[in-house]
C-alpha cells in the first residue's frame, strides 16, 4: 500500500511540479471558467501551485501517516497570497470581504478541527483526527474561504466514510483501525476549488430534481 507512494516521495521536486502541471492543466481543462476578473494564466498558475502542495501532502500521509506542518503552514500563506492577488483584480468593494472571508475560514475551520480531534479522542480512547488534519483543512480554508471548505470537509468526511465501510466490507481494514485522512481532505479542496461551491450546490439540488 505505501510502497508506490513512498516511490512518489522519493521523486525529484521537479518530477513533482511536473506532475502537478499536468494534474493541473488536464482538470482545468474540464472545469467551467473561474472569475473574469482574474487571469486566467495566474488562475493556471495558482492550481499548478496547489496540486503540488496537495499531492506532496497525501503522498507524505500516506507513506507516514502525518502531515508536516511546514508544508501546510506554507500553504496556508501562498493561500492567502493568492486571496489576496484575487481581491486587487476585484476591487476593494469585493476583495477585501474576500480576504476576511477566507482568513476567518482558516481561522474557524482549524480550530473545529482541532476540537473535533481532541474530542474523538476522549471518546474512541484513540488518535481519530490529527493536528496535522487540522492544520491540512485550515490551509484548505485560505484557499477556499467559508463555504468552499465547508463544503470540501464534508466531502473528505463523506469520501472517508465511504472508504472505511467498503474496506471493513471487504476484509482490507478492521474496525477502528487508522488509515490516511490527508488524502480525502486533500480530495475535497481540490475539488472544490476546480469546481467552485456553486456548482456543487447545483450538481447536488439537480440530483434530489430541486
Amino acid at each position: 500500500m505505501v510502497i508506490f507512494p513512498a516511490l512518489l516521495i522519493n521523486l525529484p521536486k521537479n518530477k513533482f511540479i511536473s506532475l502537478s502541471i499536468l494534474l493541473t492543466y488536464t482538470a482545468y481543462s474540464f472545469s467551467p471558467e473561474k472569475n473574469e476578473d482574474v487571469p486566467q494564466v495566474i488562475i493556471l498558475a495558482m492550481g499548478i501551485i496547489l496540486a503540488f502542495l496537495l499531492i506532496r501532502i497525501s503522498l507524505i500521509d500516506i507513506s507516514r501517516m502525518c502531515i508536516p506542518n511546514s508544508i501546510s503552514n506554507g500553504g496556508l500563506k501562498i493561500g492567502l497570497f493568492s486571496t489576496a492577488l484575487t481581491a486587487v483584480y476585484l476591487g476593494f468593494q469585493e476583495g477585501f470581504p474576500l480576504i476576511i472571508n477566507h482568513i476567518l475560514a482558516a481561522f474557524i475551520s482549524q480550530k473545529i478541527m482541532a476540537s473535533l480531534s481532541k474530542y474523538t479522542s476522549k471518546i474512541f480512547r484513540q488518535e481519530v483526527l490529527g493536528l496535522g488534519d487540522s492544520k491540512l483543512v485550515a490551509m484548505g480554508g485560505a484557499w477556499l474561504g467559508l463555504s468552499g471548505i465547508s463544503l470540501a470537509t464534508g466531502i473528505a468526511f463523506v469520501s472517508a466514510g465511504i472508504f472505511s465501510f467498503f474496506g471493513i466490507i471487504c476484509g482490507k481494514l478492521k474496525r477502528m483501525e487508522q488509515f490516511p485522512f490527508g488524502p480525502f481532505i486533500a480530495a475535497g479542496i481540490w475539488g472544490v476549488w476546480l469546481f467552485e461551491p456553486s456548482l456543487w450546490e447545483e450538481r447536488w439540488l439537480s440530483l434530489w430534481g430541486l
